[in-house]
């Protein structure tokens, strides 16, 4: 006849020891975790590219905008020749500058060139409105695998 305590001891025995079918359950259990957790990391390193891309663009867009304002500036500081200061996209600046506003253009189409990918720009001034045009190639298709002939463009008007 069993007592109490010997049945208590059976039914603690047989509860501590694993059943016969859980063997490798728990390393596939790790195994199934790794694999989310990899999939989770590569859509983490994809969101960090994009986001690196799109900050490269705003970068550009941004130095685009401060240039546009640069060359503003400069009509604003030598109104009195506000004229001189229209030039086209594909028009070169002189090499060597003899005016105020020849020297601002050179300066500025020099910055562009520097500061943006294959930067352009082109001024217009009517009357009292400026309007500046910058261009420049989009970085981001090479890194694509595309050619690199994607040209974004910042357009800036304002009355003097």
């Amino acid at each position: 006849m069993s007592t109490p305590r010997t049945r208590l001891i059976e039914v603690l025995r047989r509860a501590s020891a694993p059943p016969a079918t859980q063997k490798g359950v728990g390393l596939l259990e790790v195994l199934i975790a790794i694999v989310i957790i990899a999939i989770g990391l590569l859509g983490l390193a994809g969101l960090q590219t994009v986001s690196l891309q799109l900050n490269q663009g705003a970068l550009v867009r941004s130095q685009a905008s401060n240039l546009a304002y640069d060359i503003t500036e400069r009509i604003r500081a030598n109104w009195s020749d506000a004229a001189a200061y229209n030039i086209d996209v594909d028009d070169e600046p002189e090499s060597s500058p003899e005016t105020i506003a020849a020297r601002d253009i050179k300066e500025w189409r020099d910055a562009l060139a520097a500061t943006l990918p294959d930067g352009k720009g082109s001024v217009e001034v009517v009357g009292n409105r400026v309007t500046v045009i910058i261009q420049w190639l989009d970085a981001n298709d090479e890194d694509a695998g595309f050619e690199r002939d994607t040209v974004r463009s910042f357009e800036f008007r304002t009355d003097l």
